[in-house]
């Protein structure tokens, strides 16, 4: 958790349920030092994997792609372009700021 990637960005469903919503593009080092300083790794260490069709990479549908699970506490703010469906952003989003005065229970 010390420097992420990427982020995989989740929004919350009607229920309350956090579900996968699309992902950022490539981080910059200042932000992938902010956030790993920032990111809560989950009580159970463990690791995902996910089509990556399901979080905006629409250009591979079948690649699998790694993932390491945190705990939901972080809200970002991210640039996303209009192609939104089932939920889910087709696109790659632009990652621009922690909102640190934002709770995710603020999103419902």
């Amino acid at each position: 958790m010390n420097a992420p990637e990427a982020l995989l960005l989740g929004l919350p469903d009607g229920q309350g349920r956090l579900r996968v919503a699309g992902r950022t593009g490539p981080l910059t080092l200042p932000a992938r030092h902010e956030l790993g300083a920032l990111l809560i790794p989950p009580s159970r260490r463990t690791h995902g994997r996910s089509a990556s069709s399901r979080h905006g990479s629409d250009s591979c549908p079948g690649k699998l792609v790694d993932y390491t699970p945190t705990e939901p506490l972080l809200v970002v703010e991210v640039d996303a372009d209009v192609c939104f469906e089932l939920e889910r952003w087709r696109h790659a989003t632009t990652f621009r700021r922690v909102r640190g005065d934002l709770h995710p229970a603020d999103l419902e």
